[in-house]
């Protein structure tokens, strides 16, 4: 990791609101939040799978390590922290359009405007 991506916050970026009108689909706000939810588990798990494949197909035909100690692998403490914050930004992810309709539920102090 470099300096530059170390002091990225990526809670902050990935809650980032978008620019500009969200086109909406259904009438009922609930099942936007779950069609967005939806695409965005979709999406992570189309890129973590290409990754996984290229990985374990790399590491195979190169003779680095069998898929069978893929399969029987334990995570260390280290191994398991860092999962646990990955798994804490795929969740901020996922639950990015209900928690923006939240924060655009706030009353905001007079004189701020929303952006």
């Amino acid at each position: 990791m470099t300096n530059q991506t170390a002091s990225i916050d990526p809670f902050q970026h990935v809650n980032a609101k978008s620019k500009g009108k969200r086109p909406k689909y259904f009438d009922d706000p609930a099942m936007e939040h779950l069609m967005s939810m939806n695409l965005s588990l979709m999406q992570e798990l189309a890129v973590t799978r290409e990754r996984l494949d290229s990985l374990e197909r790399v590491m195979e035909d190169t003779g680095i390590l069998p898929r069978s100690k893929i399969e029987s692998y334990r995570p260390d403490t280290i191994a398991a922290q860092e999962r646990a914050l990955a798994h804490r930004k795929l969740i901020s992810t996922v639950l990015r359009s209900v928690e923006q309709e939240l924060d655009g539920m706030k009353p905001r102090p007079e004189g701020t405007a929303d952006s």
